[in-house]
């Protein structure tokens, strides 16, 4: 088992980092148009002497997921076998078939009966430190394989807006006192030039 921690709340754009010995880290990040809509996800990977190379991409407008050089439409490699609702999906990647669900905004990718990665949100708290996301990988995969994992059971999770980090009491505490000291500022010059251009 080894699990990747997202250190930023925007899974989109955020290093994936695991305190696992020796193991691959990765990186994503999207491009997203002024209107704030995806258009490319690319992910990076990271070896044990942190040497970087191009992982593989999801193109949100040609609808392809590409996986170290191997680039396949949507159409081919998933389908969605449920109703309108339902938030289930088929995966087929080298010959090998997946299936990804939600429940409780937890994401599990399986292959037949046996569980291949879980994906847990983000947690926000508002009296404790909030609890990042994180990806699990339950069997040992290779590296292709990890790459597709990841676009297959974020793929839904990276169609929603991003998050952001909202800001902490100390930040809105800081704003409030910036905001109060320039109304203060504000007011003693208003008050200074009246008081030096009033006839007594």
């Amino acid at each position: 088992m080894i699990m990747f921690t997202f250190t930023e709340y925007d899974l989109g754009n955020s290093p994936m980092v695991s305190t696992t010995e020796g193991s691959l880290s990765f990186s994503l990040n999207t491009e997203r148009s002024f209107m704030d809509l995806n258009e490319l996800t690319s992910l990076t990977v990271s070896d044990a002497n942190g040497k970087d190379i191009p992982g593989g991409s999801i193109d949100w407008k040609k609808k392809t997921i590409e996986v170290m050089g191997a680039t396949k439409p949507w159409a081919e490699v998933k389908r969605k076998p449920g109703g309108l609702l339902s938030t289930s999906r088929e995966w087929e990647w080298a010959g090998k078939k997946y299936a990804t669900s939600s429940k409780n905004r937890i994401w599990t990718i399986k292959s037949g009966e046996e569980t291949i990665a879980v994906l847990t949100p983000l947690k926000i708290h508002a009296f404790k430190k909030d609890e990042l996301a994180t990806l699990t990988f339950y069997v040992n995969s290779s590296k292709k394989e990890m790459i597709f994992i990841i676009f297959a059971i974020l793929f839904a999770t990276l169609r929603l807006p991003a998050r952001e980090k909202p800001p902490t009491l100390k930040d809105i505490g800081g704003e409030a006192a910036a905001t109060g000291a320039s109304n203060v500022a504000g007011y003693a010059a208003t008050t200074a030039v009246s008081s030096c251009c009033t006839v007594q």
